[in-house]
């Protein structure tokens, strides 16, 4: 979970890209965002996060924006979590649009 500051909106997504990892909060019920977490599978340094302060200080690095909205249990859960893998996508085409109508999304 994250947590956006009061004054921040509570009811959009934020994201952050970087050279290293994508961030993305989305908001959920009860003012929590679930935190989502992009890296490159060969990225060994965010893989290999032994402890609490190892972790605060990559975020801190990486996402100074958002950092300090994740608690130490949040960060403890992010190096715990074994790496899970994005589905491989596949392209509709060649033609993704027919008059008025347009293929969108990722479902």
């Amino acid at each position: 979970p994250f947590r956006p500051p009061e004054d921040w909106r509570g009811d959009i997504n934020y994201s952050a890209r970087t050279a290293k990892a994508n961030f993305d909060a989305l908001p959920a019920p009860g003012g929590d965002y679930c935190g989502v977490l992009l890296i490159e599978p060969e990225d060994e340094l965010t893989q290999g996060l032994p402890d609490v302060p190892s972790a605060r200080r990559y975020f801190d690095d990486l996402l100074p924006m958002f950092s300090p909205h994740i608690s130490d249990e949040s960060l403890q859960a992010v190096i715990d979590k074994p790496t899970s893998r994005l589905p491989q996508f596949r392209y509709a085409g060649p033609r993704l649009h027919h008059r008025n109508t347009a293929l969108l999304g990722d479902a």
